[in-house]
């Protein structure tokens, strides 16, 4: 059943920037330029193809983390499971992987473990980075220097990975940051790169105050980490997602908890004065357990060109399978909340993210759903909620599409599945629109 009534805008909206990280089932991300997108069964000229199947538990197992593209179209992606290491209670630790196109057009795509995780660092998270050298960041949530803190399973990782100088060389691990629970928080869950160059995460424990952190790292020098606020205070944030930067240096996000009642809230982050004062929070808005807004926001999080935020909640809603949101900046300072749509049955959202080239939504669920919503044709009309595509109940074309899809310059959209394909541990695949 959808609500999409869009009151303040006389055009759909224009999004200037993204935030992303996804984190596990209610903490996905969703990197900028990303889109989630899947074939209409209808379409014929639509094709989904699957590159590649994940083959056993020592390849990549439970890819819940967006890819991301190089300028040569080579797919980077991360697993939280599977490779050749084990670690606490005898998991395997996770995998760095490559995904890569064929020399002739129509043969296999090929995957490559980059870098098998163990105990100095495990179970990657969130959001990868790439810079303008192709180094590649990402955080893992487990283990590191200490092994033991952040509940005994260690506090977590920040790693720079960087290409070999050759192709076909191995990649150089670095370690950027090893977190430690303190007053730098621990578990990071994801990475986003601002437009200033600056890399911002954000941490499950730890800070000051107990709640996580949001930090900052320079990609020059020693890559100083600096924690710029710490979360867990009452009535605060809690449990942070890595937060998206506006062109006035202000930092929006989500957390999964906190927040005046306790199950999640939006908030934004205000720079200090003077260089070395507080950053400032406001929490924009605490989401409640009722039956019209929702609660435990997503990471999904966009502002538009009118200072407005856009994303989803993972839960509640009128039929309690989440709900699309839009949070209206008003003139006199304060922030309206509006329910856009009521996701129904199975198809639980997770996050979405604008496809400017034509104005329309695109999201999917951890149920094998994918949806558009399209903006109304008049002024004040009706957005329309379409489930466009689900995947076969037999698994062939893989299941569990957790994370955003990544476009190409090719004008391809690709992708993961967490299970299914081949071998049942899940494909990567690429959408031709």
């Amino acid at each position: 059943m959808s609500k999409a009534e869009m009151r303040p805008h006389s055009s759909p909206p224009s999004i200037a920037g993204t935030a992303q990280l996804p984190r596990k089932f209610a903490r996905l991300g969703v990197m900028l330029g990303a889109i989630f997108l899947v074939a209409q069964c209808v379409a014929a000229a639509q094709t989904l193809t699957t590159l590649y199947s994940f083959q056993s538990s020592t390849d990549a197992v439970y890819v819940d983390a967006p890819l991301i593209l190089d300028s040569a179209g080579n797919l980077y992606g991360i697993s939280s499971a599977g490779g050749t290491q084990t670690c606490q209670y005898g998991n395997y630790c996770g995998t760095f992987f490559e995904v890569f196109p064929p020399a002739i057009a129509g043969n296999p795509w090929t995957e490559t473990i980059l870098y098998n995780f163990n105990i100095q660092g495990y179970e990657p998270v969130g959001t990868l980075v790439m810079d303008k050298s192709g180094s590649i960041y990402l955080t893992a949530s487990l283990g590191g220097l200490s092994q033991t803190g952040c509940g005994g399973a260690g506090c977590g990782v920040l790693l720079k990975f960087v290409p070999p100088a050759s192709p076909g060389g191995a990649w150089t691990r670095k370690l950027v940051h090893s977190f430690t629970g303190g007053s730098d928080g621990g578990r990071p869950n994801g990475l986003v790169l601002g437009s200033d160059g600056v890399l911002y995460g954000a941490t499950d424990w730890g800070g000051a105050n107990g709640g996580g952190t949001i930090y900052s790292v320079q990609l020059t020098g020693s890559f100083p980490l600096i924690t710029l606020y710490s979360f867990g205070a009452s009535g605060d944030a809690t449990v942070p997602h890595p937060p998206m930067r506006d062109s006035a240096n202000n930092l929006y996000g989500t957390s999964t908890y906190g927040g005046a009642y306790g199950l999640g809230s939006i908030f934004k982050l205000t720079p200090p004065s003077s260089p070395g004062g507080a950053w400032t929070e406001s929490i924009l808005y605490s989401s409640k357990n009722d039956s019209i807004t929702g609660y435990e926001p997503s990471q999904s999080l966009m502002l538009d060109r009118k200072g407005n935020l856009w994303g989803t909640m993972t839960l509640g809603g009128a039929n309690n399978y989440g709900t699309i949101y839009e949070l209206v900046a008003e003139a006199n300072g304060s922030w309206r909340y509006e329910d856009i749509h009521d996701s129904a049955s199975v198809d639980t959202i997770y996050g979405m993210i604008l496809d400017g080239s034509n104005n329309t939504f695109y999201g999917s669920s951890p149920y094998n759903s994918f949806f558009d919503l399209t903006p109304p044709s008049v002024a004040g009309g009706t957005w329309t909620y379409t489930t466009t595509y689900t995947l076969p109940g037999d698994g062939s074309l893989g299941g569990d599409p957790l994370e955003a899809l990544t476009l190409g310059r090719d004008g391809n959209l690709y992708g993961t599945t967490g299970d299914g394909g081949t071998y049942g541990y899940g494909t990567v695949f690429q959408f031709t629109p």
